[in-house]
């Protein structure tokens, strides 16, 4: 797990950890299935009841699914939940693994929070798009990244623009049943817990005039000076190395530069080598 969350602070109320609630003694406690008995006297009920028991065993998986990783030598709080661990490589959301506040669980099909009391402990679905917030900047604005229709999307905000308006904006909406604060609440929490990261702006304004200047035609390997990207770094306030590694990670690049002669002076000038478009997203 990354340095910046080891960190940061504990939550004032102390809860049962979901690893203390899954071992065998508490087993009882989690099986859904045995705790909530339904009598379906009719269709509508039948439904409901098949509806509940899908989503409070979606979150028990979750849980259990993100014990067997918090399990590993050298993860720490054991209580909150990595979002990273619910999803199949399929679905895996662009994003490194971050904690998720106590008493939370996001998987594919959405938002889960616990209910506990003294002899049972319950799911609710808060919203069936899954979203959290990944990170913050050094602006003080927070990344939410959300999933929509199989498609993950990733969005900058300041942390005042995290109401109920604002997730409706981006269609996520309550679960039937949910108050609107419960979907705040959660976004206040995962910003309180998401890690520090430095923010890619200005470097994405660099990768946009590169791409302008540079890739204007489907037609690769294309040759882009240093001396003129490292020009365009110094506009911009970025670091040229920087620049080249987000390249170089995301296979734009080739890792190494190449020297040859310019054709207007016919002095040696080194290269970088773009073997392929900037995706438009960045």
């Amino acid at each position: 797990m990354q340095n910046e969350i080891n960190g940061i602070q504990e939550p004032l109320n102390e809860e049962i950890s979901f690893k203390d609630m899954l071992t065998e003694e508490n087993t009882r406690d989690v099986n859904i299935e045995e705790q909530v008995p339904v009598e379906a006297t009719d269709n509508e009920q039948d439904g409901e009841a098949a509806s509940t028991t899908i989503i409070e065993n979606e979150f028990t998986k979750a849980v259990e699914k993100a014990n067997q990783y918090t399990q590993s030598p050298g993860v720490n709080n054991k209580d909150r939940l990595p979002a990273g661990r619910f999803f199949t490589l399929e679905d895996k959301p662009p994003f490194d693994d971050v904690l998720l506040p106590p008493g939370y669980a996001i998987t594919p099909k959405g938002v889960f929070e616990k209910i506990e009391d003294d002899i049972s402990v319950r799911a609710i679905c808060l919203t069936q798009v899954p979203f959290f917030i990944s990170a913050r900047d050094e602006a003080g604005r927070v990344q939410i990244i959300y999933r929509v229709d199989h498609e993950w999307f990733r969005t900058w905000m300041k942390p005042s623009s995290l109401r109920i308006n604002t997730l409706t904006d981006l269609l996520i909406f309550p679960d039937y049943g949910v108050e609107s604060r419960q979907l705040v609440e959660y976004a206040t929490e995962c910003a309180s817990l998401a890690p520090f990261r430095k923010s890619n702006i200005e470097i994405m304004q660099v990768v946009k005039e590169i791409s302008t200047i540079y890739l204007t035609r489907d037609i690769y390997p294309v040759y882009a000076p240093v001396p003129d990207v490292k020009k365009l770094c110094e506009e911009y306030e970025v670091k040229y190395d920087d620049v080249r590694k987000w390249l170089v990670q995301r296979g734009i690049i080739d890792d190494y530069t190449r020297v040859q002669r310019d054709n207007k002076k016919g002095n040696p000038t080194r290269y970088l080598i773009f073997q392929r478009a900037i995706p438009a997203a960045g």
